[in-house]
């Protein structure tokens, strides 16, 4: 598993930017399918790559006039590092959670998607 954090940069959605982003991270993961024969000749599984997969969140300061991207939401995002190296992909919000601060002054809002095709690093 690769995971990609980004602690500057931002994050696109189609429709506009995801406002005040200051943490994103994506997973790129494979399936390893396991091929050991019935009568194994060693005590060791055998695998072969499977399917590749990708999925993530990203973080935002919130307030009461931040429009959130609600669950269920199919986009295209493109999540940008500080170094300006992006990953482009079709994804589908998975959920959505908002939290505050016990003082009030940090309210925050993650969104988590998982890919909906190839995730393309540029």
């Amino acid at each position: 598993m690769a995971a990609i954090n980004g602690m500057t940069g931002n994050a696109a959605i189609t429709g506009g930017y995801v406002t005040n982003v200051h943490q994103w991270e994506a997973d790129l993961t494979a399936e390893a399918l396991d091929t050991t024969p019935f009568n194994p000749t060693s005590n060791y599984r055998t695998r072969i790559a499977g399917l590749l997969d990708w999925s993530g969140s990203w973080t935002c300061w919130t307030d009461d006039t931040t429009a959130l991207v609600a669950a269920g939401t199919s986009a295209s995002l493109v999540l940008t590092a500080a170094s300006g190296k992006t990953y482009t992909g079709n994804v589908v919000v998975t959920s959505v959670r908002t939290g505050i601060s016990a003082d009030g002054s940090q309210r925050t809002t993650t969104s988590s998607f998982v890919g909906a095709g190839a995730v393309t690093p540029a």
